[in-house]
């Protein structure tokens, strides 16, 4: 459901609310050599309400535009694979990989905050900018699978409690800005252009009960070409400083290990697109 109001003719509020529902299912009688026990044989749906407040704005005659939004998501019953809570991971031979089953564990809850907009500074150039912040943490009760026989309450919970920690694989903090050039050649009959970008995202935290995480991370990027009525050259080139990084992490509970995934570097080509 959503409301709007006009607030003049450059502005508007709005305000929704929003349900998702994501169907259970079964995990079995068995997990690999795990006799399931009953009560993780199936797992329940998770649902979530999403409610959100922002405003859409254009000032300066037109040249501003400027857009904020915040919101929360209240998450329940979240469904995420994890270790049986009767196979312990000391009984798991080399070579061989633990099963796994869908479990649910608990709630969520997200605050977040977004701005975006985009200033056109002359015919020729613009610049456009966005910036997030959110806080996506497990409610206090929840409890993950993907540690069972490795927790022993000195180094984390054995029961796996996470209440309070950071979901994982999410940024708290993410911000772009871009610069835009375009200009019209040979009788306006072609457009040059070019633009670069430079996007920032905070560090990402690499599994439910916080242990690592991959480092925060910035990215140029750049492109120039010239475009017809129904086509266009461009040359690009994306990380252009050459800077290594990870790009995900994730804890792999099938092998009780992380599993980092690092960026290629510099790349860089040319793209030619018709519009048919």
């Amino acid at each position: 459901m959503t409301l709007e109001y006009d607030a003049g003719e450059d502005s508007l509020l709005y305000a929704s609310i929003a349900r998702g529902v994501k169907a259970g299912g079964f995990n079995g009688f068995l997990a690999g050599p795990v006799t399931l026990l009953a009560a993780e044989q199936t797992f329940s749906e998770e649902k979530n309400w999403t409610y959100e407040i922002g405003s859409k704005n254009t000032f300066a005659d037109g040249r501003l535009v400027l857009n904020a939004a915040a919101y929360y998501v209240d998450w329940t019953s979240a469904q995420v694979q994890s270790l049986p809570s009767n196979f312990n991971t000391e009984n798991l031979q080399p070579g061989s990989v633990a099963p796994t089953i869908f479990l649910n564990i608990g709630d969520v809850k997200n605050l977040g905050i977004e701005v975006d907009g985009t200033y056109i500074l002359n015919e020729n150039y613009s610049v456009n900018f966005a910036a997030s912040m959110s806080n996506p943490k497990y409610k206090k009760g929840t409890k993950v699978g993907q540690f069972v026989g490795i927790c022993d309450d000195v180094f984390c919970p054995a029961d796996g409690d996470v209440s309070g920690n950071s979901l994982p694989r999410q940024s708290k903090n993410q911000a772009t800005l871009g610069i835009q050039y375009e200009s019209p050649v040979l009788s306006g009959d072609y457009e040059i252009f070019a633009r670069t970008d430079v996007t920032y995202q905070s560090r990402r935290i690499t599994d439910a009960m916080n242990f690592a995480w991959a480092p925060p991370r910035y990215n140029l990027s750049a492109s120039a070409g010239i475009s017809g009525d129904n086509w266009s050259l461009t040359a690009w080139g994306d990380n252009i400083t050459g800077e290594k990084y990870v790009t995900s992490s994730l804890f792999i509970i099938q092998f009780s290990r992380y599993g980092p995934a690092v960026n290629d570097g510099a790349t860089g080509g040319v793209t030619f697109k018709v519009n048919l």
